[in-house]
């Protein structure tokens, strides 16, 4: 009696769970819907090379990787996998010889529909060198593309040497100012020991005086003014005087 009740209890109230179902055979597991697209996407960073830097700045004189240098090569291998790419600008603002943008790059898998997006910004500032005005009707062009390469950069991971830090620094280098010659340099200790009669002491306090711990870092622009300190020194009488060097600067 019991075997037979038994048999007439539904097996998914008894059991929990209903008959046959992938449930009693294994626990339900969460697939992401993108799996598929994220498998193309490494597949493509796989086959990318590092990539060329055909442009070339002539009035600052440096290379970069040009639209086309990163573009041509993600366009193809994506499209061999079967994935598109497009490209949204979806915030954009001009302004006297400037301008700045927020592009939305996304790949789609043409087989499943599946698609990844990304944000980037983009900023330009168009300068006429030949006139020495800004001009602005080209500028959000350029901060469009500066942001596209961004964009398809930090997607597929791609390494250049044109990074903005680079820039800066070689900006920081050539901005330094110019300081004088090693000729000058024994030119001004000539100055200072045989001419004037200063001792080696004495003619260190004269040039940190000046601004100076060592003559090397004279700035060329103000070469003629420590030397005129020392030829000043030169009818000053008692040239190992800290009194008389004080007078005199």
């Amino acid at each position: 009696m019991l075997l037979s009740l038994l048999i007439k209890i539904p097996l998914q109230s008894y059991y929990g769970y209903r008959p046959y179902s992938c449930e009693l055979l294994s626990p339900k597991i969460k697939m992401n819907n993108k799996t598929e697209l994220y498998k193309k996407l490494l597949q493509v960073q796989q086959k990318l090379k590092p990539i060329a830097e055909t442009g070339k700045n002539t009035y600052q004189r440096y290379s970069y990787a040009t639209a086309l240098d990163i573009l041509e090569p993600v366009k193809r291998t994506c499209n061999e996998l079967g994935l598109f790419i497009y490209l949204d600008v979806t915030e954009s603002e001009i302004e006297p010889g400037k301008a700045r943008c927020t592009v939305k790059l996304t790949a789609v898998d043409c087989e499943t529909g599946e698609s990844l997006s990304i944000n980037s910004c983009g900023y330009s500032e168009d300068w006429s060198h030949k006139e020495n005005r800004a001009t602005g009707d080209k500028a959000i062009y350029k901060a469009i593309t500066g942001a596209t390469k961004y964009a398809v950069r930090e997607m597929f991971l791609l390494g250049s040497t044109d990074d903005p830090e680079k820039e800066e620094m070689k900006q920081q280098i050539t901005s330094r100012p110019k300081t004088i010659t090693q000729a000058q340099v024994n030119r001004l200790y000539t100055l200072a020991t045989e001419e004037v009669g200063l001792s080696k002491e004495r003619a260190k306090e004269v040039l940190q005086s000046c601004g100076y711990n060592s003559a090397k870092n004279i700035i060329a622009e103000d070469y003629n003014r420590v030397v005129k300190v020392f030829q000043n020194l030169a009818g000053a009488g008692n040239f190992n005087s800290t009194h008389s060097l004080v007078v005199q600067l």
